[in-house]
């Protein structure tokens, strides 16, 4: 390709603009799949928070997240965040931002953070994040919440007094029973002032009082029972008291959960310290109960609507406790529970166990929790082990850091929420912002694309232009020699369609040599970026492809080349039928031209459908490769998403990075195709134009003054090439101003190679030939050729006016002197009987007029530039007798200052030369005049006889 690269030299500026727009257009491309999945990622399944540590967290939180971190992270933590007091002004500066501040304590991020330590702190919190789910998870499924929570309770209940309390029930109760059952050797009072008798209306309560021999159960549902006024459903429970708090334990499952197919009421451990809002305890979650199940109709768990098993009223807001759903697997059960048809599996986010004691978050992990569900966890991690909670925070730490941000969003989020921040704006302006961004990315690839399409055409249409001019300069440079060597229909498909592959490779490579391995590499480190796991599928797609790309190039590379040589063979066989057409239908052969091209052209045809088969064949088999990996990275991603190892944003982006990987291999693969039959046109140019002259000018020419035109052959030999023998040996002769020379012999004698010499066609193989005694070699070949008037043996007229055709010979001259030169040949006639005249339409090789007036007005371009030698290569045979005598009596006054030579056929065209020169195989066999010739050569004299009647021969 050092052609491509030489013409494209003069370009680099373009070509350097080309390669930088590439590489914007390529980065482009590259970055549209990361901003989806960011989008995807943080702006849809994030709510437009960004992982990280939050800038804000209520004093509760910051202590949960302590619980799980390592002692690095632990000091982190510590260090990042200060500590706000309700009722300070910075409380009320943040108020308007976090509305928690004015009634509890904040933890607000330090300003100022260097980036390294705002990422270690962001590092910090995804992993005590992580390790919070981590201990919930394997604390749920090894049963230790549940001992945890027995624990509090007994620990609760030793520190408490216990009160006599008595309780009265409704004399309508549905199972029969007269009185609560209490332990035994208890029994029943109810302290003075409070009342005994049941509440009228649809519920039934009992008055609580207190009873200090009662002991507190393990398991319970706790109350506040401070007011003797507290009544309790009693269908559904029966009722211990406990000190300051009275434990509802399920009795029997009532006749109307019976019927709703409702589970009873599970018992719960005794979590002490955790006081929630509204002045009651809430109920903590237990052994199998979910921190993310709210009490039906309540929000976070607070407040409660009636059901079929629990009254819709209470004497007061106050005194009203909820009722929540438990999913756990110790309490008593329906007979058939209802399963949920995806369960959360262990190890995910928001999965457990099953197994005994289980805990589960719940179907929506994390997001389906509230912050006081959270916080209820505090009190049981100051009893649980420090081994558990250093063991989650170690898995944490050696977890991908992808984990934890998942995990640490949800917290973020939950964290925000509590504080009273409204996420829902910065989502939506997460998901503008980045939908701006993408679409400001997409238009400037686009703008690149269209200005490297703009100046890769601009680049490639000069380069095709420069070549094409480069091949005409240069065949109009060639001689003789070199015209033996190529034909002329090679010569024409050199510059017209190899150039034409060259363009293309030029339009098509500066964008897919450079854009190809830019969109590759970037590709796969982006891919790899995203998911390390899944790079092997990318890997072996690629491997697949180049295959399929080396396989196509090794059957298709040698056709290519076969393919231009039969393309020459096209060209030659129509040139030749098209200018011999009438010689075919003469003779009647056009069946056998027609076989001879239908034969060329099938050819050529099955090896050019042969080529377009492998090409063709590439497209599906790489858009299968495209697809099946497509396939793979999707049953591979869903794993690992299942498996909370990749982000479904992540995994959108893997695959459009994996298809630009395998389209840029796919591309390259294109070039690979294009290349070498490029690369063989390329090859033909450059033969073309590397080719060294055998007719050259010297280093050092001489500058000729007025040509005389005294023109002497010096003991002249010539060989054609790499001929065995010459064609001309040692001719001698001079030929001088004012005479003709005339030189006559058999055909295939070497005349019209002799003539061939002087204009420096052919330079000669051995001796020299001078032009007014100077070698002819040391002239410049325009300078010698301007002194000569050439008529060559076949006419040859050119598309354009006759005029212009003259003008050929001389641009300068005027009307008189194109008027002169058509007297003198005898062509002013025909040229007047013309419509326009001078500005008659000749067509393409004067096929619009006879070949007689082809000869003459060939003849009469050659008369214009009035020159001081003029050669007429066999010119005169196609005129008839009277013609050709009128123009050698009008030929010998205009030219009695010129050397003329004429080479001829006819006898009677020399007979009144100066000189003839007799040629018999390439050596002169005579020279002299036409009476001298009779007598003292034989081979003249045998030529002469054929051709005249005995008396014409004197």
């Amino acid at each position: 390709m050092k052609l491509t690269a030489r013409y494209l030299k003069p370009f680099w500026a373009l070509v350097l603009i080309c390669i930088f727009l590439l590489f914007g257009q390529a980065v482009s491309e590259l970055a549209l799949p990361n901003l989806m999945s960011s989008l995807v990622n943080v702006g849809i399944q994030q709510g437009g928070l960004e992982a990280g540590a939050p800038e804000a967290m209520s004093q509760k939180a910051h202590a949960l997240l302590l619980y799980f971190a390592g002692e690095e992270e632990k000091a982190l933590l510590e260090e990042g965040y200060y500590t706000i007091e309700p009722e300070s002004s910075e409380a009320q500066r943040i108020s308007g931002d976090y509305p928690l501040a004015r009634r509890e304590a904040v933890c607000l991020l330090r300003e100022g953070l260097e980036p390294e330590a705002r990422k270690a702190l962001d590092g910090a919190f995804g992993q005590a994040s992580y390790g919070f789910l981590l201990y919930m998870q394997e604390a749920s499924a090894s049963g230790e919440l549940e001992e945890l929570a027995l624990k509090a309770g007994q620990t609760q209940n030793a520190a408490r007094p216990v009160l006599p309390d008595k309780t009265e029930k409704p004399a309508d109760l549905e199972n029969g029973d007269t009185e609560p059952s209490l332990p035994d050797g208890e029994a029943s009072s109810v302290p003075e002032g409070s009342s005994a008798a049941p509440d009228e209306g649809p519920d039934r309560f009992s008055t609580v009082g207190t009873d200090p021999n009662l002991e507190i159960p393990d398991d319970g549902y706790r109350v506040d029972a401070t007011d003797p006024n507290l009544r309790i459903p009693d269908e559904d429970y029966t009722v211990p008291a406990s000190g300051m708090n009275l434990t509802l334990l399920p009795r029997a499952e009532s006749p109307r959960q019976e019927a709703a197919g409702e589970p009873a009421v599970m018992p719960m451990g005794d979590f002490a310290g955790v006081e929630p809002a509204g002045g009651l305890e809430a109920p903590l979650p237990g052994a199998g109960e979910s921190f993310a199940s709210p009490a039906p109709g309540t929000e976070g768990g607070e407040g409660h609507e009636g059901s079929a098993d629990s009254p819709a009223e209470w004497d007061s807001p106050e005194d009203t406790v909820s009722k929540p759903e438990f999913n756990g697997s110790s309490a008593p059960q329906p007979e058939n529970p209802p399963q949920p048809e995806n369960p959360p599996q262990p190890g995910e986010p928001g999965g457990g166990s099953a197994g005994k004691g289980g805990f589960s978050l719940s179907e929506n992990g994390i997001r389906g929790m509230s912050a006081q569900q959270l916080y209820q966890l505090l009190p049981l991690l100051e009893l649980a082990p420090r081994e558990s909670l250093s063991k989650a925070a170690s898995l944490a730490a050696e977890a991908p850091g992808a984990m934890g941000e998942q995990v640490g969003v949800n917290l973020k989020k939950l964290f925000y929420e509590e504080l009273g921040l409204d996420t829902a704006p910065a989502q939506s302006a997460y998901i503008w912002g980045k939908g701006l961004v993408m679409l400001g990315v997409s238009l400037l690839g686009a703008l690149a694309a269209v200005l490297v399409g703009l100046f890769s055409s601009r680049i490639a249409a000069a380069v095709g232009k420069r070549l094409r001019h480069d091949l005409f300069s240069k065949v109009m440079g060639l001689g003789g020699p070199e015209f033996d060597k190529f034909s002329t229909a090679s010569l024409i498909t050199r510059t017209t369609n190899d150039v034409q592959q060259v363009q293309m490779l030029i339009t098509m490579g500066l964008r897919l040599v450079c854009y190809a391995p830019i969109m590759g590499i970037g590709g796969v480190l982006f891919a790899v970026e995203k998911s390390v796991s899944m790079s092997w599928i990318v890997a072996a797609a690629v491997v697949v492809m180049l295959g399929l790309a080396m396989t196509a190039m090794a059957l298709a590379l040698p056709k290519f080349k076969a393919l231009q040589g039969m393309m020459d063979a096209l060209n030659r066989i129509s040139r030749e039928h098209l200018s011999g057409m009438m010689v075919v239908r003469a003779f009647g052969n056009q069946d056998f031209e027609e076989e001879r091209f239908k034969g060329a052209n099938q050819e050529f045809s099955h090896t050019s459908r042969f080529v377009q088969r492998v090409m063709a064949g590439m497209m599906p088999m790489m858009m299968l490769v495209m697809n099946l990996s497509t396939l793979v990275i999707l049953w591979v991603g869903g794993h690992a998403i299942a498996e909370s190892a990749l982000q479904i944003g992540d995994m959108m982006a893997f695959i459009q990075y994996a298809m630009q990987i395998i389209a840029s291999f796919l591309m390259i693969a294109m070039m690979f195709i294009m290349l070498p039959r490029a690369s063989v046109s390329a090859e033909r140019i450059r033969e073309v134009l590397d080719m060294p002259l055998a007719v050259q000018d010297p280093e050092s020419p001489e500058k000729p003054g007025e040509i005389q035109g005294v023109i002497e052959f010096k003991d002249v030999s010539f060989r054609y090439g790499d001929a065995e023998s010459n064609v001309l040996e040692h001719i001698s002769f001079t030929a001088r101003p004012g005479e003709t020379t005339a030189i006559i012999g058999a055909t295939g004698a070497g005349k019209s190679t002799l003539i061939n010499l002087i204009p420096r066609f052919y330079d000669v193989t051995e001796g020299e030939i001078t032009l007014d005694g100077v070698d002819i070699r040391k002239y410049r070949q325009e300078d010698l050729r301007n002194s000569i008037g050439f008529v060559p043996q076949k006419a040859l007229l050119f598309t354009g006016s006759v005029k212009e055709n003259l003008l050929y010979g001389k641009e300068s001259a005027g009307d008189e002197e194109v008027l002169q030169a058509l007297e003198i040949a005898q062509a002013a006639g025909f040229v007047g009987d013309m419509e326009k005249g001078l500005d008659a339409f000749i067509a393409q090789g004067g096929g619009n007029v006879s070949g007689g007036q082809r000869q003459r007005l060939s003849m009469a371009r050659a008369l214009v530039r009035k020159a001081p030698v003029y050669i007429f290569d066999d010119s005169f045979s196609a005129l008839d007798f009277k013609t050709e005598a009128a123009l050698r009596a009008a030929l010998g006054p205009y030219t009695e200052k010129s050397a003329v030579l004429i080479v001829a056929q006819r006898v009677s065209t020399i007979m009144q030369a100066e000189q003839i020169l007799v040629l018999d195989d390439g050596r002169l066999a005579g020279k002299g005049t036409h009476k001298e010739l009779l007598e003292s050569c034989p081979v003249y004299r045998e030529i002469a006889e054929s051709q005249l009647r005995k008396e014409e021969l004197v």
